[in-house]
């Protein structure tokens, strides 16, 4: 081979190496970008469904007291049961 071809072949496989990198660093920065979006999502989500979860007693139901009584009997109920 001669010079001007080893260098040519040089270059080729130098380009073709530049191009793969850049290739695979696109396709990186998508699948990290996508992996950052899904895990914002998943915060949002989670953070939305804790908001949902309370008690509303503007209204003056009983339910609520009922409930916290439940809750307090349960628990008096485990504390004798543990000794």
């Amino acid at each position: 081979m001669s010079f001007t071809n080893n260098t040519s072949v040089e270059n080729s496989a130098r380009q073709a190496m530049t191009e793969a990198q850049e290739i695979t660093e696109r396709a990186l920065d998508r699948v990290v970008s996508k992996v950052k979006e899904e895990r914002i999502g998943k915060i949002i989500e989670e953070f939305e469904a804790n908001n949902n979860h309370g008690f509303d007693n503007r209204k003056g139901d009983e339910l609520y007291v009922d409930i916290i009584a439940e809750i307090k009997e349960i628990k008096k109920e485990n504390m004798e049961k543990s000794g």
